[in-house]
């Protein structure tokens, strides 16, 4: 069971059906209260982009605290159904969109419509994360408004190269290390 921490859907729960923990790791509640009292109110009104979205609750706990729109990209057809059926049953399909297509992909598409976020969430499958290069990417796609935050999570034991990100916060939960960065 997830359910959203903070906000306007404080408490309630989104529909995880279907969700093998094979496919998807939903971030846990500590995790996320941590990431969330450190953006504080830097989510109001912001533009975001929530790759590697799987359940899609960073997106929406962001929805929920007062983002102005949410940009999910999620691979698995299945994943990317299930994430648009709770979408909608927040009302919130008019302040999101679902790309269901492999990253590489996605960035170059939000790159060529004009795309920019103040926030990224990037969490992919931890043993993934040196192998897709998630934030070389995002560097060269340019997507990230000036002053903009990446929000990183790898496991505790991945070594990441920044690229030209500066590392603002560090913190550790359990297995998961979360990674707030700033262009340098």
């Amino acid at each position: 069971m997830i359910r959203v921490i903070g906000g306007d859907f404080k408490n309630r729960e989104i529909l995880s059906k279907n969700l093998k923990k094979d496919f998807v790791r939903p971030v846990t509640a500590i995790v996320r209260k941590s990431i969330f009292d450190t953006l504080s109110t830097r989510i109001l009104k912001t533009n975001i982009l929530d790759l590697f979205a799987g359940s899609g609750i960073l997106g929406i706990e962001s929805l929920s605290r007062g983002a102005e729109h949410v940009v999910f990209v999620e691979i698995n057809r299945f994943i990317a159904q299930n994430l648009k059926k709770n979408l909608e049953r927040f009302n919130l399909h008019t302040k999101s969109e679902i790309y269901n297509k492999d990253f590489n992909i996605a960035l170059k598409d939000l790159n060529s419509k004009g795309y920019s976020f103040d926030l990224i969430f990037v969490d992919p499958p931890y043993r993934m994360f040196k192998i897709l290069n998630p934030l070389s990417k995002i560097d060269e796609g340019g997507i990230l408004k000036k002053n903009g935050i990446i929000v990183s999570l790898t496991s505790i034991d991945t070594n990441v190269d920044l690229v030209n990100f500066l590392l603002v916060k560090q913190s550790t939960f359990g297995i998961t290390k979360i990674l707030f960065l700033r262009r340098m």
